[in-house]
C-alpha cells in the first residue's frame, strides 16, 4: 500500500520515519543515492553512542535527554536551513511536521515481518528478535513521550506519504517513493493510491 497527498511546495528535503524492521535505513540510502542527497540517519549515531560505551542498544532509556534533544534540534533546525538531505530517525516525521517544503514518508510493515527481518540482519531466532524489538519500542515511545509529550510518532496525518512495505522488495519501495516524491514535488496532482505488490 502507498498513500500520499496533495502538495504544491518545492520540497527541498526529506524526513523518513518507521519503526525497526519496517525498511527505513535501506530507503533512506537508496533514495539519498539516487537523487544524488546527503543520508543522515539519527539511528547511526546512536549506536555509535551505545557501542563506545558498552550499553545495549535496547536501553534507549540510559541516553541523556540532553543527548536526545540536541540531536532532534539539530536535525529540526536542518530540515529549515538546509537542501538536499534525507533525514532518518523515528521523530524525523513528526520535527518536520510543520514543514511544507520537506516531503515526509512513514514506512510501516506487519509485525511478523519486521521481526523476521530484524532476526535475518542480526543473526537472531525469532524470539530474541521479538523480545529486542519489543524492548527498544516501548523504551523508544516512553523516552518520546517524556521529552516532548508525543504520544505515536508514526501518527500517518503527519506525513506526506505512507508505503507498507510488507510485500515490497527494496526496489520497489525505492520506486514508489521516488515516483510519489517527483510527482508531487510537481504539485499538479492528489496521489492517494493503493497498490497490491506481489
Amino acid at each position: 500500500m502507498v498513500t500520499g497527498k496533495k502538495h504544491g511546495k518545492l520540497f527541498k528535503n526529506i524526513a523518513l520515519s518507521g519503526d525497526v524492521g519496517t525498511g527505513t535505513t535501506t530507503l533512506g540510502k537508496n533514495l539519498a543515492s539516487t537523487l544524488g542527497w546527503e543520508h543522515v540517519n539519527a539511528g547511526a549515531y546512536f549506536r555509535a553512542w551505545h557501542r563506545e560505551r558498552g550499553i545495549p542498544l535496547e536501553h534507549v532509556q540510559e541516553i541523556p535527554e540532553s543527548v536526545d534533544r540536541e540531536l532532534d534540534m539539530q536535525f529540526k533546525e536542518d530540515m529549515k536551513t538546509v537542501t538536499q538531505k534525507v533525514f532518518e530517525s523515528h521523530l524525523a516525521g513528526w520535527l518536520a511536521k510543520d514543514f511544507t517544503t520537506t516531503f515526509k514518508i512513514l514506512c510501516i510493515a506487519d509485525e511478523d515481518v519486521t521481526m523476521a527481518r530484524i532476526a535475518a540482519r542480526e543473526g537472531w531466532n525469532l524470539a530474541d528478535a521479538t523480545k529486542y524489538s519489543l524492548q527498544r519500542t516501548r523504551g523508544l515511545n516512553e523516552k518520546f513521550h517524556t521529552l516532548y509529550g508525543v504520544e505515536n510518532p508514526y501518527d500517518p496525518n503527519f506525513f506526506d506519504l505512507v508505503i507498507d512495505t510488507t510485500d515490497m522488495s527494496a526496489g520497489a519501495v525505492l520506486d514508489f517513493a521516488l515516483k510519489n516524491f517527483l510527482e508531487q514535488q510537481k504539485g499538479g496532482h492528489d496521489l492517494a493510491v493503493v497498490l497490491d505488490v506481489e
